[in-house]
Parts: C-alpha cells; sequence; structure tokens
C-alpha cells in the first residue's frame, strides 16, 4: 500500500528538461564566448542519467577547453542559476498539475528528489508557489537512492511502500537499488512500455495507479 510519494523536478514537475540542456550552452553564448557545441553536449552526456551535477558538467566543459578552475566553475554555474531560474518561473506549473499536487498532498506525505543543488531547488520551489505541497525537498547533496532511504526513515516505511515518479533511467535505477515503485513520466513513454512499470505522459495522470 502507498504511503509516500516522491517527485523527480525537472521534466516532472515542470516541463524543464529542455531548457536546461540549452542553458548549458547559453552559460556561454549569452556572454559572447563561442564554444563548440561538441565539447558542451559531450559533456552533459558524460554525467547523463544522474551520474552528475551542473557543477559536474561545467567543469568538464571547460576541462575540455583547457579553462579549468573552481572560480571559473563557479562563476557559470551561477550564470546557470540564473538563466533556468528565470526560464523555469516564466514556464510555471501547469494548473491540473498543480491540482494534483494539492489532492495528493491531502492523502500523501509528498517529496521531491531531485538532482538540483538543494538550495537552488528549494528556492525554485518555493517561487513556483508549491511548497505548501510538500514536506521536503532532497536535492544533489546526496544521491537520489540516499535520498529515497532517507525519505523512508523520516516516515517510517519500507521501500514497498513508496513510489518514486521520475523521468529518466537515473530515476528508474534509483526506485530499482532502493526497492520502491517507479512511475515512469513524459518523453520517455515509448521507451519504456514493456519494461514491468507504469509509465504516463502527465503528472496529472497518475493518481489512478497509485
Amino acid at each position: 500500500m502507498v504511503q509516500v510519494v516522491v517527485f523527480d523536478f525537472d521534466g516532472v514537475i515542470v516541463p524543464s528538461e529542455t531548457l536546461k540542456q540549452e542553458a548549458f550552452k547559453r552559460i556561454f553564448s549569452d556572454f559572447g564566448e563561442q564554444v563548440p557545441e561538441t565539447e558542451s553536449d559531450a559533456a552533459r552526456q558524460e554525467f547523463s542519467e544522474a551520474r552528475g551535477n551542473r557543477f559536474d558538467i561545467i567543469r568538464s566543459t571547460l576541462k575540455r577547453l583547457g579553462r579549468e578552475s573552481e572560480d571559473a566553475v563557479q562563476r557559470y554555474a551561477e550564470r546557470y542559476d540564473a538563466i533556468t531560474r528565470n526560464e523555469i518561473l516564466q514556464l510555471g506549473v501547469l494548473p491540473e498539475v498543480r491540482n494534483v499536487l494539492e489532492r495528493l498532498s491531502k492523502k500523501y506525505p509528498l517529496y521531491i528528489n531531485s538532482n538540483n543543488p538543494d538550495g537552488a531547488l528549494e528556492r525554485t520551489v518555493s517561487e513556483l508557489g508549491i511548497a505548501q505541497y510538500f514536506k521536503a525537498f532532497l536535492g544533489s547533496s546526496h544521491s537520489k537512492r540516499e535520498n529515497l532511504a532517507s525519505i523512508a526513515q523520516r516516515e517510517r516505511v519500507n521501500g514497498s511502500e513508496i513510489v518514486f515518479v521520475g523521468d529518466g533511467e537515473g530515476d528508474r535505477r534509483a526506485a530499482e537499488i532502493f526497492g520502491c515503485r517507479f512511475i515512469g513520466i513524459g518523453d520517455a513513454v515509448d521507451e519504456w512500455n514493456g519494461r514491468g512499470f507504469t509509465v504516463v505522459r502527465s503528472v496529472s495522470e497518475i493518481e489512478p495507479h497509485l
């Protein structure tokens, strides 16, 4: 029986995956710096599927360009945060997603489990006006599997009583390793069909599957 529902953030609560991919290019191009897309794309691929965060991707890109330094990583990360924050706030949360979160929050403890830095995640969720639906927002200071374990400990439940809603293979793998149910969402629907877990197009469709 489901006792706790956990959501990934990007691509699940907000459709932000594409804009975040573009932001790794814009941290250079928006400031008049020319960086080959192959370098940025290779760095993102290296740390895809929750294998790393924005700092890892930026550090890898700069290393490929021979410009690696922690000061530079921090500077470009600040650019990235500013770009993505503004874009996400413009996107907002779809009304049907907000309605589902409101209904579910009255039945279950809800959490966010994201690869975003903890502080940036909490700030964005608050600015989107949905913080009241969640008990906590767990970011990249720990892995997604570790965050799931922390949630289970907080709620005093076992893995079989948790559902993790995510849109990436890294999310699915974290759920599998931890031992909780997984609901796949978004663009991976066709790729995931027949994999033995529920797959839907949007958060707005998950209620019948809990």
